[in-house]
């Protein structure tokens, strides 16, 4: 929300503004010193005499900060000198210049370059992180793989699953480390005396996994009460309306690509009175009602496509079908089972594609009316 805002004054700001060097709009504005900006590529190329606040899917400092650096994006870069201390999240954050207070950073994968900096203490929680550069204070991290190249000068808490060192890794504090198993630090890095290990207890790593949250259990039940509401439904359905699945049998066999554009042509004059109808005023008392019978409209659309094309496909292997309520029932209820392991399975757009087909053609199935047969 903070970032949105800050998005939202910057449009603002580099809008409004009749400034001939503000003729070319900036996502960064300034405001007390403080630089803010926000987009989808965001840089700070000019110097900050303030703090900087920057969010975005690519950010990128290019130059000086003489306050602190507030950053937040999918890949955060930082090329220049930040004065004050250094706050940052993002996919991917990297550090190639020097940092003159403390950084504190969550991120997946996280690089210091050798080279750069750290005046104060460094806070890390990630995925990854390699520390190629210099830590003047203490160095606090928690990762699934540490990697350190270069010089420490306070304390190191550590907790990773694996710890390398580096042949030019040094830290002269004290070392704190958590692994699952002890590993052997070169006394280059530090000297054994000032190294304490603290095992991750091995029960702990094979742990058998945590028994199902009552949200979760309540999410399993909930999709299976869907699918027995879906069958159930398609059971009373089936059984008071008999004469409506043979009519959608006949129409899907003779009539199918009517019945799908009678089908479209119905769902896009719903859609298109509920959108139109607001507009009258007088027809606002009809609204609630056809919202309502818009997800009725799937459903239908749902059940009678599934049956016409279960029963369809399985008359290719028994022609001779019953037509029962049970010979009725139950090719629906395979359909729709393997429907609903298709919408599981597939991508997003072709589940969503299935799902408009199903919806099209089961309103054609309900509306469309069989053509009568001409007298000879």
């Amino acid at each position: 929300m903070l970032f949105l805002l800050l998005w939202i004054g910057s449009f603002t700001a580099s809008s409004q503004s009749n400034s001939p060097l503000n003729s070319a709009p900036s996502p960064l504005f300034t405001i007390g010193g403080d630089r803010y900006g926000a987009g989808q590529e965001i840089e700070s190329a000019r110097e900050t005499d303030g703090d900087l606040f920057l969010a975005g899917w690519n950010v990128s400092v290019s130059a000086a900060v003489a306050g602190t650096a507030h950053l937040a994006g999918g890949k955060v870069t930082v090329e220049e000198t930040t004065a004050g201390g250094l706050y940052s999240a993002g996919r991917i954050v990297a550090i190639d210049a020097d940092i003159g207070g403390n950084a504190s950073l969550a991120a997946a994968v996280f690089t210091q370059s050798a080279g750069s900096r750290i005046a104060g203490n460094l806070r890390v929680a990630a995925e990854s992180a390699d520390l190629f550069g210099r830590i003047d204070g203490a160095l606090l991290i928690a990762a699934e793989e540490v990697v350190i190249e270069g010089q420490i000068g306070g304390d190191v808490i550590l907790a990773a699953e694996r710890l390398i060192f580096g042949p030019d890794a040094r830290i002269e504090g004290m070392l704190f480390y958590t692994t699952p198993d002890a590993i052997e630090i070169p006394a280059s890095v530090i000297a054994p005396d000032r190294v304490t290990y603290d095992p991750i207890p091995h029960a702990a790593l094979e742990a058998e996994p945590l028994e199902q949250t009552s949200f979760d259990r309540l999410f399993a039940k909930t999709r299976i009460g869907i699918v027995i509401a879906w069958l159930v439904g398609a059971l009373l359905l089936f059984l008071v309306a008999p004469r409506l699945t043979t009519r959608a049998e006949t129409l899907a066999s003779r009539h199918f690509w009517r019945t799908l554009g009678v089908g479209l042509v119905s769902i896009a004059a719903l859609i298109g009175l509920i959108l139109f109808l607001p507009l009258t005023l007088v027809g606002l008392i009809l609204v609630p009602f056809l919202v309502i019978a818009l997800p009725i409209s799937m459903a239908l659309g749902r059940i009678y496509a599934t049956y016409v094309i279960s029963r369809g496909l399985l008359k290719l292997l028994r022609p001779n079908l019953p037509n029962s309520l049970l010979g009725r029932w139950l090719p629906f209820a395979i359909g729709h089972i393997i429907i609903g392991l298709l919408f599981f399975f597939l991508p997003l757009l072709l589940s969503w594609l299935l799902f408009l087909f199903l919806w099209v053609l089961g309103v054609g199935l309900v509306v469309t009316k069989l053509p009568k047969r001409k007298s000879r």
